[in-house]
């Protein structure tokens, strides 16, 4: 018999305002664009999204974890791409903090058909200034890798 716990998808916990500690956030002033989102940058992250798809499809998994990286100079959550990452494509499940370079790092939960509602969302952009804006606050789409420690895995269930 297979153990559930490590059978089941990632799941979304949607917050209410009324969860101690959540601020919801609600637009914020002007829309600023922090870089050019051409056609070379569009590329880079459908390639991005293109490569977790295909880990996705040949490990046959429903869905998995990726992680969003904010240009630094976006960090304000008013500025965070929800228009892009929401429910139907590929929503936020958390906060890993700054990367390396002083970026935000979070997470996203990924399935097939989210990230190609987000592919498609990427290829028509161009129209649509708001979209645009939030686009640019994007550095980077990867996968997730968490880092686990064997040996203490092993002694908490070994021992």
């Amino acid at each position: 018999m297979p153990n559930s716990r490590f059978d089941r998808p990632v799941k979304h916990v949607k917050f209410s305002a009324k969860d101690k500690g959540v601020s919801i956030v609600s637009g914020g002033g002007s829309k600023k664009r922090f870089k050019d989102v051409n056609s070379n940058f569009k590329e880079e992250i459908i390639n991005e999204i293109s490569g977790i798809k295909e880990y996705i499809v040949s490990n046959g998994i429903p869905a998995t974890l990726a992680i969003v990286e904010i240009e630094k100079e976006a960090l304000a959550k008013s500025h965070r791409p929800t228009s892009i990452f929401n429910s139907r494509t590929c929503p936020f499940v958390g906060d890993i903090g700054l990367g390396s370079d002083s970026t935000g790092e979070f997470l996203i939960r990924v399935s097939r058909q989210g990230l190609e509602l987000l592919e498609e969302k990427i290829n028509n952009i161009d129209t649509n200034e708001n979209l645009k804006s939030e686009l640019s606050t994007v550095k980077s789409i990867k996968p997730y890798e968490p880092k686990i420690d064997i040996e203490n895995e092993k002694k908490f269930w070994y021992d």
